[in-house]
C-alpha cells in the first residue's frame, strides 16, 4: 500500500478477489508513514490511517467492501520499529525530553551513562555533523536543533542554558528554571511527580525561546554557538542521544545509545 496504490485502489478489486475463491485480503502497514513512504513500515503516527492512502475514510469504505464480499483482512501492524526521523513527533519528543516525554514508554531505549565512551569518538561525531553540509542550530517548531544538512536533531532542554541559547541580560531572574532543567538531565528513570515538576519548567523554558525568538536576541545567541565548536560539541554530548562516527566500537552503540 502506497501513494499510488491506495485504499480505495484496493477496495475496487476486492470483488475479483471474492470471485478468486480467496478468503482474505493482507494488507501492509496503513498507518500514518513518512511522507511519501512506498511501503508504510516507516510509520510516523499509529494513532491514525495514512492520508497518502486516503485516511479514515478510505479505511471505512474498505472494510465495508471487504464485508460485502466476504473477506477477512489481515494487517501488518508493524510493532517493533517506528520512523525515526523528524517526521515522527514522539520520537522527536523522546530526543528533547528523554526519561520526562510522555512517548517514553513507547520506546525500549538506553540513555547514555555519564561518560561511558571514549571522549576521541564522542568528539569525532560532533565534527562531523558540523563538517556534514555545514552544522548549526536552530530554533524549531517544537525548541532547539541542532542541523546539519537534511538532518535535524532535537536539543534537550536542559542544555539549551549550556549552549547559550538563553543568555544575557534577557534571562534576568528565569535563569533558575535553565539551571533546574540542566540539573534534571542526569535522571535517567523519571517518575511522576518528577515528569510534572519537568512539564512546568519547559514549558516555561518554551516560552523563554518564544519570546527571545520574536525580539531578535535568539539570532544573536545563536549565531554565538555556531561559532564556538568547542561549545557546540559540549552540548551534543550532553543529549539523550549520541552522535558518533562508523568506527564506535560495537559495545557502546549496544549498551551506550538509544536504539532506533
Amino acid at each position: 500500500m502506497h501513494k499510488d496504490f491506495t485504499l480505495d485502489a484496493a477496495g475496487r478489486i476486492l470483488p475479483y478477489l471474492a470471485d478468486l475463491g480467496i478468503s482474505h485480503v493482507y494488507l501492509s502497514p496503513c498507518l500514518q508513514a513518512a511522507p511519501g513512504s512506498m511501503h508504510g513500515y516507516d510509520v510516523t503516527d499509529p494513532s491514525r490511517i495514512s492520508e497518502d492512502l486516503g485516511g479514515e475514510q478510505a479505511w471505512e469504505r474498505f472494510v465495508e467492501g471487504a464485508r460485502r464480499n466476504n473477506l477477512g483482512i489481515l494487517i501488518d501492524i508493524v510493532p517493533n520499529h517506528m520512523s525515526a526521523t523528524h517526521n515522527n513527533p514522539w520520537w522527536e519528543h523522546v530526543l528533547a525530553h528523554g526519561p520526562f516525554s510522555e512517548y517514553a514508554h513507547f520506546f525500549r531505549y538506553q540513555i547514555a551513562p555519564a561518560s561511558p565512551i571514549p571522549g576521541a569518538y564522542l568528539r569525532a561525531g560532533a565534527r562531523l555533523w558540523r563538517g556534514f553540509e555545514g552544522g548549526r542550530t536552530e530554533a524549531g517548531h517544537q525548541g532547539w536543533l541542532a542541523a546539519s544538512g537534511a538532518l535535524r536533531q532535537q536539543l534537550a532542554v536542559g542544555t539549551w542554558l549550556l549552549g547559550r541559547i538563553v543568555v544575557g541580560e534577557w534571562l534576568g531572574a528565569a535563569g533558575y528554571v535553565f539551571r533546574r532543567l540542566e540539573a534534571l538531565l542526569e535522571i535517567r528513570s523519571a517518575d511522576e511527580e518528577q515528569r510534572q515538576r519537568y512539564e512546568g519548567l519547559a514549558k516555561r523554558a518554551g516560552e523563554l525561546l518564544a519570546g527571545a525568538r520574536a525580539d531578535g536576541r535568539l539570532q544573536a545567541a545563536k549565531e554565538v554557538l555556531d561559532a564556538d565548536p568547542e561549545r557546540l560539541d559540549a552540548v551534543l554530548q550532553r543529549q539523550y542521544y549520541m552522535l558518533h562516527g562508523w568506527k564506535l566500537p560495537g559495545r557502546w552503540v549496544t549498551t551506550g545509545a538509544s536504539s532506533t
